[in-house]
């Protein structure tokens, strides 16, 4: 059987099956699903009729121009917070816990962290070597600045060996912090922040290799029961409505196609633009 997901204007697909070792909390997307394995040339919406246009399957090449963000708990990365009076805390990989910084690592963007004034240091460990550019943080209410540093080995929070790329960014609410600097090599990654309005965060992201051709889905097993998922002390909540799953939009009705997998890319700054005349 074929499951697509759809909402009013689109229709997602899956490119191929789902293949891990690692358990995860199997969540859906609150849409409306349709089971079958034909395609829909017109669907009905609040009584209008929309014309559905197949896109082409996305290939390798294009799935090579598009980065992976490794800041996701999927990609088997850990972290580490440090809080205002210095206190080191290792966060699980369990974000089962909805108000945990471990929520700027979850695939949900609209789970934030709140942040108290003061300084705050994260350290994340991607335990993979990945040539690294590029900071994105989606700030709702907090303000401060923020400082992103590297290393290739484990390093004692301020010791003068991390590598600063980028201080004196700006955090501001309802606003995103995207960041680009020269490609570095690193495994670690030092992001220091100092909040000056308390409020909360989301969507941390870091880009630059591998890309998503490179990338592997390394979350549920296909084959698990859902006892194993249930008693697993490794569960988070997983996007199945992405590129990197093995998903891609299938049809949609309005826009500039060949840009349509923009929706599902893993990338918070990139969007799809329907026509101005669809409503």
């Amino acid at each position: 059987m074929k499951i697509q997901i759809t909402s009013a204007h689109s229709m997602i697909r899956r490119r191929s099956p789902i293949k891990s070792g690692r358990r995860l909390r199997l969540t859906l997307p609150a849409l409306f699903l349709l089971l079958g394995a034909g395609g829909w040339p017109t669907l009905q919406v609040h009584g209008q009729e929309l014309e559905l246009h197949e896109i082409a399957s996305i290939g390798e090449q294009d799935l090579a121009a598009l980065p992976k963000n490794l800041a996701r708990w999927h990609m088997d990365v850990s972290l580490t917070h440090y809080d205002q009076e210095g206190q080191q805390d290792q966060i699980s990989i369990n974000t089962s816990d909805e108000i945990g910084i471990g929520n700027l690592m979850s695939d949900d963007e609209t789970l934030a962290y709140n942040f108290d004034l003061g300084p705050h240091t994260l350290v994340l460990n991607l335990v993979n070597y990945y040539p690294i550019n590029r900071l994105f943080l989606m700030s709702f209410s907090a303000g401060g600045i923020a400082e992103i540093a590297i290393s290739n080995v484990s390093l004692p929070i301020e010791s003068r060996r991390w590598v600063t790329v980028g201080e004196d960014l700006k955090l501001e609410p309802k606003q995103r912090t995207n960041y680009i600097f020269p490609i570095v090599q690193a495994q670690f990654v030092r992001l220091k922040l100092d909040i000056t309005q308390a409020g909360e965060i989301a969507g941390l992201g870091l880009f630059g290799e591998p890309n998503l051709s490179q990338t592997k889905f390394q979350g549920a097993d296909t084959e698990t029961t859902a006892d194993e998922i249930v008693t697993s002390e490794e569960t988070f909540s997983y996007d199945y409505a992405s590129l990197y799953s093995g998903t891609e939009i299938a049809y949609l009705n309005s826009g500039p196609l060949a840009n349509a997998n923009l929706m599902i890319d893993d990338d918070s700054l990139t969007f799809y633009e329907f026509s101005p005349e669809d409503n």
